[in-house]
């Protein structure tokens, strides 16, 4: 689970130029593509890698995840399904 402190949206209608944001608690990146007279964007949010390994209860592995895999001090990357593994306690520490 991944939670952001603030979120920042911009909109320029017509301008063809990347935005790059960074804020404390993601970087976002949006490219804009001309499709006729209009651009479509996506937007990819990356959240900055924990220090101290992943914390408790969040996202360390999976089939196409590519952020922090080492978990933090007593607990374990656990598969949950092929998608998402999950930073979980290890029992007795």
């Amino acid at each position: 689970m991944t939670s952001f402190k603030s979120l920042l949206l911009v909109v320029v209608p017509a301008i063809s130029s990347t935005l790059a944001l960074t804020i404390p608690a993601a970087t976002i990146t949006s490219t804009p593509v001309q499709t006729g007279s209009c651009f479509t964007t996506t937007v990819v949010t990356t959240p900055p890698a924990p220090t101290g390994g992943v914390p408790l209860w969040w996202q360390c592995g999976g089939l196409g995840y590519t952020g922090p895999d080492i978990c933090g001090a007593g607990s374990k990357c656990v598969p949950v399904n092929q998608y998402y593994y999950q930073c979980q306690p290890v029992p007795g520490f």
